[in-house]
């Protein structure tokens, strides 16, 4: 559309709109406020200051002794000058400092309290871009790394772009430890160990961090915007749209609206000579039919995009802080390469632990979420097995038994031996006939001195943790 078209080039230098881009590191209730509500208020703004579509914005019932040139100054004055509304059903007081208290005195700021507003609606997306770059790592980097990779053809030219980028995430997400640097390291330390609120790149949680820092800061714009108008417009606007709804279903007159009266009163003096002469006029704002709409449109949209943008952050602080949400979303992709298999299935659950807590994080996690909206689920999990490996190359398995589906060796527990295969002692020492082969270590040996014309019954020694049976 050519509408569209032109604000997409007004709104390029103004850096709130965005080129088209086929990653993006938010999700679709950000993009309404930061970039569908700018181009929804610069449209309204912009509509508002045409004349083709609205026309002169007052005009004034003058005198018909007034010329051509007074009319045009009556229409001035009275538009730079705060006209009033008196219904029709009430008299107009003669005082004219109780007319004052009647006047309207927001519709010719309209359009500039609108590009107020577009500007303010951006701030978030401003804070979240300028932080974003400053964490260690380029989120936008890495999801077009990602949505490259599902499209390449050559699998070997995919493999070795996962690999790259398994490595670059497991080197941010491993190199996090506790003030390494800067001013008062180790008080800095203590103190954070003591801290109940740990948040920081320290602690693996600094970018899921500002992400929800920043899905708050769109809730509340959106709700300090309706607070605003509220008080910019007056007259309890946070009910205009409910009201509107209900006027129009039983089929009020607009005409008659408070909020943008169609018809006004404007005095004005005009000096003659030396006579000062007061003229009390009826003038007609063709411009608050058109804001009467767009505000209506605005106020269904803002509280809309309130209750959206407030969901949109309890969701994001549930699934970050929520440790099933966590466990599950990365044992999913785990299983589907049967890594419980080669580990062994006891030893899984605890190498995952410690594959969240302390190899990815909650950083990690975050970003493979953003990756999991941009790449279908077998890249995801290619990518997955890649941090895994590189968790298990750093160390992540120690402590703990790979093929823990073998039994652990009780101190108690007898040796592999058949039980059937007697013992024989020979010159003093308990041994097996089946030694030689086994090639048992000496050190696993049990010396007895036991009597010729004694039988030796079925017993259990125990020397250094290992048992014999005889």
């Amino acid at each position: 559309m050519p509408v569209v078209t032109y604000l997409d080039s007004l709104l390029g230098p103004l850096g709130a709109y965005e080129e088209p881009r086929t990653v993006h590191d938010n999700n679709y209730i950000d993009r309404l406020s930061h970039h569908y509500t700018i181009m929804l208020l610069f449209f309204f703004s912009t509509y508002l200051t045409t004349e083709e579509y609205v026309g002169d914005p007052i005009q004034c019932w003058c005198p018909a002794h007034f010329t051509e040139v007074e009319v045009d100054y009556t229409n001035a004055v009275c538009w730079v000058s705060n006209t009033y509304y008196i219904p029709f059903t009430r008299v107009i007081p003669p005082q004219y400092e109780l007319r004052a208290t009647y006047e309207i005195t927001y519709y010719q700021w309209t359009p500039i309290i609108l590009l107020l507003m577009a500007l303010t609606m951006y701030l978030p997306r401003m804070f979240w871009k300028y932080h974003i770059n400053r964490c260690g790592i380029t989120i936008k980097t890495v999801l077009e790394i990602c949505y490259n990779a599902q499209n390449k053809n050559n699998p070997n030219d995919r493999e070795k772009a996962l690999y790259n980028l398994a490595t670059y995430i497991g080197k941010y997400c491993y190199s996090v430890h506790l003030y390494r640097a800067g001013l008062f390291p180790n008080l800095r330390e203590i103190f954070g160990k003591k801290s109940c609120i740990k948040i920081g790149r320290h602690y693996g949680n600094n970018i899921v961090t500002l992400a929800i820092f920043v899905k708050f800061l769109y809730a509340i714009n959106v709700l300090l915007h309706l607070f605003f108008l509220n008080e910019f417009l007056s007259h309890r606007f946070y009910v205009f749209g409910y009201e509107a709804v209900l006027n129009f279903l039983e089929g009020g007159q607009r005409e008659l609206s408070p909020r943008f009266p169609r018809v006004t009163l404007c005095d004005f003096d005009m000096r003659q000579i030396s006579n000062v002469n007061r003229y009390t006029l009826q003038c007609v704002i063709p411009v608050n039919y058109y804001n009467e709409m767009f505000f209506v449109l605005l106020w269904f949209w803002l509280s809309i995009l309130s209750i959206l943008a407030f969901c949109n952050f309890c969701y994001s602080l549930l699934s970050t802080f929520v440790p099933l949400n966590q466990r599950s979303f990365a044992k999913k992709y785990l299983l589907m390469k049967n890594e419980d298999e080669h580990t062994g299935k006891r030893a899984f659950p605890k190498l995952l632990n410690r594959f969240l807590k302390r190899y990815l994080r909650r950083d990690g996690l975050f970003i493979l979420k953003l990756i999991s909206k941009h790449s279908n689920t077998f890249l995801l999990i290619d990518l997955v097995h890649h941090l895994w490996k590189d968790f298990l190359s750093r160390g992540g398995n120690k402590r703990v038994r790979r093929f823990s589906s073998i039994k652990r060796k009780s101190p108690l527990r007898k040796p592999d031996v058949d039980e059937t295969v007697p013992l024989l002692v020979q010159n003093g020492i308990l041994t097996s006939i089946l030694e030689n082969t086994k090639r048992v270590k000496p050190e696993k040996r049990v010396r007895m001195d036991v009597p010729d014309d004694h039988k030796i019954s079925r017993v259990d020694i125990i020397v250094k943790g290992h048992r014999c049976t005889r």
